[in-house]
């Protein structure tokens, strides 16, 4: 429309809506009026940022900018969620389907990339999600109580609460985050006990995949259906763990076994939950302190662990180590009949060593099938340099000894995570092993000096879990720990020095050899495995007696100091069986509580 305000008004004026807007510019042309502003789209730009204060700018820029964020991150999801399920749908991941065929293999792996990436982005922010709503949980009922300990029993609903997340989340995710779920289950006296209860369910009940999965799996690695190389596959799995599931079956000529299979969903999710962790634990280490990334020795074994190649030469390897042990076995593996995602292997009737009145209608006691046990992950570490880092009660069963049934015999399954020794620090830490319980402090500070460790004393309490100055009094640490639900390592977190303690451990992990970290998992699960037998053996006298005498072995010494070594060992059995005595002594005159309370404020 032309301009109307430097135009003498017409005579016949009858077009009222011409009549207004000529009125209306001729107010704003003597300011009484703003001016109209047009029609503007949201790409145009707006003058009104030009014409108001900075702080009216701001709120404008602040709005604008979350407006666009939020519209964004929409159309982001909704692209992401769209694409995952149409790649679901048209089954472009199985190379089996019509879909499958027709693409190039080029562009079918840069759709399984970027499906990968946005599986992992989702997985990711609901880690992180749960992760954070725990840690504020946490923080905000420890204020509203006026709590100072994040393990106080005033916060047991809130741990209950949050561990159910956790599970929920372990379930949902699958994967490496069952496996992790485990280990939270395997942290007896570390953490609030709530934890353990509700994430044991994943020792024991795992997600199974269906029988056409499977068959699915095992057509992709050989290029065969399963009733081609099996005369009879169960298809109900007789055991499912955090990465695969196990079937029975019978090869073709009526051999029984065992056939692992891997779930499809492990090497789908792996790489992106690797990469989703070391995120994850990159933000809360700037919001938490003594949070750390997993060295690259634990990453890469993790990497390892999927690929079941792998497994089977690590199976083959422990198989032969303990050949001439008739109390150790590993199962025959098939390798003919294996690939990176199916492992075949010789079928073994046993139980969890946990299973302990199992154990008991054999006639076994529970302490020989410790000491089988230790002496057998002893001579993994100081002997043979090859520890298995995965010793969870699923992953070990017990039975009769085919050659003696009399006798227990213990058998090691899931050879995934191992942990390769180099042969100096096989024999440094043997020495140093030897060393702790003769007490020699020079070899001591000598084989931490070694590798760069500035205190000793706490490197070993890190490593046995327990204080330097109880080392041998293991059933008598334990038997505390029974009486307190593990609260007096709980109440560790509370003393004043505790922040100072937990900054020299950070720097002590970051100079510790990278074969102490699977080691230090082997001995965690170790001990829970020894407090479900009930604590019968001293683990330190079995582990320290192996080092010695492979130090002898190497080093050529005589029978002597064998002798002078085993009566020291002797001496201070004496004395834990003299304290036990006393201990439980005063527990039936009822003097426990008084004792403990004694200990308690000692420590602090």
């Amino acid at each position: 429309m032309p301009e109307m305000v430097d135009k003498v008004q017409p005579d016949n004026f009858f077009d009222i809506k011409d009549h207004v807007q000529y009125e209306k510019q001729k107010l704003a042309k003597m300011n009484i009026i703003p001016q109209q502003q047009p029609k503007r789209w949201f790409f145009q730009r707006n003058t009104f940022r030009y014409r108001t204060s900075i702080p009216k700018r701001v709120l404008w820029f602040v709005g604008r900018s979350i407006r666009r964020g939020i519209i964004f991150w929409i159309i982001v999801g909704a692209v992401m969620y769209i694409s995952v399920k149409l790649y679901h749908l048209l089954e472009i991941g199985n190379p089996f389907s019509s879909t499958s065929k027709m693409m190039n293999k080029d562009v079918k792996l840069f759709i399984t990339r970027l499906v990968q990436f946005f599986e992992a982005e989702y997985r990711m922010s609901k880690t992180t999600y749960v992760l954070v709503k725990i840690y504020a949980k946490i923080k905000y009922h420890m204020r509203k109580l006026g709590e100072t300990s994040a393990f106080s029993p005033l916060l047991e609903h809130v741990h209950r609460e949050n561990a159910e997340d956790i599970l929920k989340l372990c379930k949902e995710n699958g994967g490496l985050y069952i496996k992790f779920g485990q280990e939270v289950a395997s942290m007896q006296g570390l953490i609030p006990k709530v934890y353990i209860t509700t994430m044991s369910i994943l020792l024991d009940h795992v997600p199974s995949i269906s029988y056409n999965e499977v068959n699915r799996v095992f057509m992709e690695d050989f290029e065969l259906e399963i009733s081609d190389v099996f005369n009879d596959f169960d298809p109900e799995p007789i055991a499912a763990a955090s990465l695969a599931q196990v079937h029975r079956a019978k090869l073709i000529d009526g051999t029984d076994v065992a056939v692992k299979i891997q779930y499809p969903i492990v090497q789908h999710y792996h790489v992106g939950d690797m990469f989703a962790n070391k995120m994850i634990t990159k933000v809360l280490s700037v919001f938490i302190d003594g949070v750390q990334e997993p060295p690259q020795e634990v990453t890469d074994q993790l990497h390892a662990e999927i690929d079941f190649t792998n497994e089977s030469i690590n199976a083959i390897r422990v198989r032969n180590n303990f050949l001439n042990h008739t109390d150790v076995y590993a199962p025959i593996i098939y390798n003919e009949f294996s690939s990176s995602r199916v492992l075949t292997m010789e079928f073994i009737e046993g139980v969890n060593i946990d299973n302990v009145p199992k154990i008991k209608e054999w006639g076994f006691t529970t302490k020989d099938v410790a000491n089988i046990l230790f002496n057998c992950f002893a001579e993994q570490i100081f002997e043979h340099g090859f520890l298995h880092a995965d010793p969870h009660p699923g992953n070990i069963f017990v039975r009769p000894n085919p050659k003696n049934p009399k006798k227990p015999q213990i058998v090691l399954l899931d050879h995934g995570l191992y942990n390769s020794i180099g042969d100096d620090f096989r024999l440094n830490f043997a020495m140093l092993w030897k060393a702790m319980i003769l007490n020699d402090v020079s070899n001591l500070e000598k084989f931490c000096g070694i590798y760069g460790i500035p205190d000793y004393k706490m490197f070993i309490q890190i490593m046995t879990m327990q204080k330097f100055d109880k080392i041998g009094g293991d059933n008598v640490i334990d038997d505390i720990e029974k009486l307190t639900e593990g609260q007096d390592l709980l109440n560790m977190f509370d003393r004043p020095d505790m922040k100072e303690k937990m900054e020299n451990m950070q720097i002590m992990f970051a100079v510790m050899p990278q074969e102490m970290f699977l080691y230090f998992r082997s001995m965690f699960l170790l001990r829970s495995v020894n407090r479900s037998l009930g604590a019968p053996v001293n683990r330190f006298t079995i582990f320290s007696r192996v080092a010695a005498r492979v130090i002898n072995k190497e080093a050529n010494m005589g029978a002597l100091h064998n002798i002078v070594f085993e009566m020291r060992l002797g001496m201070d059995n004496v004395f834990t069986w003299f304290i036990q005595s006393l201990f439980y002594l005063m527990d039936t005159l009822g003097f426990t509580n008084q004792m403990l309370n004694y200990v308690i404020t000692k420590q602090k």
